[in-house]
């Protein structure tokens, strides 16, 4: 029988970091206490601002092992709604040393070898959950200072050509830019220079209204507009962490990937000013109980 510390402890947890806890159990994971608290007032604090319906994919890259690592908190729009992307992150040659869950410039290193994650979900899948160039954003948490040119996450469709071409991605491109959709990469939100390591956070909100953020300051500086649409029939993976990728077609759904150290990242739909605030606040929150918060 449980004691009732233990019963008191399970009750003042918020249901889907118990019900993530128990993904990451049964895929050979654990999760130590601290984490699940800061797992649970993550959620709480998403639940608070009113933005959990805003994420299709979420993972913090937490637990004790990398097993727990590749498990994501959020699957859906809601707990307990439709399910998209798999289960786990599908590993590719990332192994136990590669991650660590605590501590300054900590998370999963993807800084050598060739290695990417697959979260199940395409950009034909993301139209079908009702992903949109007028209603999307994508997050990342990078915990090492990445200035190259390259890209932390996302797809390009190189049917449309071979750079930046209909892709939804994120990429630190010395200045660091947000694509949200592009034709030929001209139609993107850039950042202003600087580093790019930190919760990086790009958005629309309309066709032609978007906004990054680099831990929860609006770097803005162009914004494009977007000229066409998510496709159902869209096959290529989103691809988070990535050393390298290969796919189909005159280059790769990871045009350039980035080799960096990644604590976090979600797929969605748009964020308005103050829900990416909430957002910011309640990651920022969380990277410091883990250690790992870039400021």
């Amino acid at each position: 029988m449980l004691s009732f510390k233990v019963l008191n402890s399970l009750r003042s947890l918020h249901i889907e970091a118990i019900d993530w806890h128990n993904r990451v159990v049964s895929n050979g994971g654990s999760v130590s206490p601290t984490t699940l608290k800061a797992v649970s007032d993550f959620c709480k604090s998403v639940d608070g601002a009113g933005i959990r319906s805003k994420f299709l994919r979420l993972n913090l890259f937490c637990g004790n092992n990398l097993n727990a690592c590749t498990v994501p908190l959020y699957r859906g729009y809601s707990y307990g709604g439709t399910l998209y992307g798999s289960s786990t992150e599908a590993n590719t040659n990332f192994v136990s040393s590669d991650y660590t869950e605590t501590g300054s410039n900590k998370g999963l290193n993807g800084t050598t070898g060739s290695k990417y994650l697959d979260t199940g979900l395409t950009i034909g899948s993301a139209y079908t959950a009702g992903i949109r160039y007028a209603s999307n954003h994508m997050g990342i948490y990078i915990t090492d200072t990445n200035l190259s040119t390259a890209e932390w996450m996302g797809a390009n469709d190189t049917n449309f050509g071979c750079y930046d071409s209909n892709a939804f991605a994120w990429y630190s491109l010395n200045t660091g830019a947000y694509i949200g959709g592009a034709d030929s990469g001209d139609h993107a939100i850039a950042t202003v220079a600087g580093t790019n390591n930190g919760f990086a956070l790009g958005t629309y909100t309309s066709i032609s209204a978007g906004a990054t953020y680099r831990n929860g300051i609006d770097v803005t500086n162009t914004v494009g507009g977007l000229n066409f649409e998510f496709t159902a029939g869209n096959t290529l993976p989103l691809i988070v962490c990535a050393t390298s990728y290969s796919y189909v077609g005159c280059g790769t759904t990871i045009i350039n990937p980035a080799n960096t150290i990644v604590a976090g990242y979600s797929i969605g739909l748009g964020l308005t000013l103050s829900q990416s605030l909430s957002y910011n606040n309640a990651m920022q929150t969380f990277q410091t109980v883990l250690g790992r918060k870039i400021t």
